[in-house]
């Protein structure tokens, strides 16, 4: 009986010991994807801002900026 006590203690044991283990490796998992994630939304938001400067560059280009002027139309009698 005491054997089988001995036992089932060293089983319970064990099994902590492989629950911690695997904790561990899941922490590291999920601290190296959310490295990851930062990575990717820092990327983003880089991409992001280029857009913006391009899309500004092209529309001063193209005259767009100058939304505000008001332009008289032109009357042929």
């Amino acid at each position: 009986m005491s054997f089988q006590t001995t036992r089932a203690l060293e089983a319970t044991a064990e099994n902590k010991k492989g629950i911690e283990a695997a904790n561990q490796r899941i922490d590291r998992v999920v601290e190296s994807f959310g490295d990851k994630l930062d990575a990717i939304a820092g990327s983003l938001n880089k991409v992001a801002t280029q857009v913006q400067v391009l899309s500004s560059k092209l529309d001063d280009m193209q005259g767009k900026a100058e939304k505000s002027i008001f332009r008289t139309p032109v009357v042929r009698p």
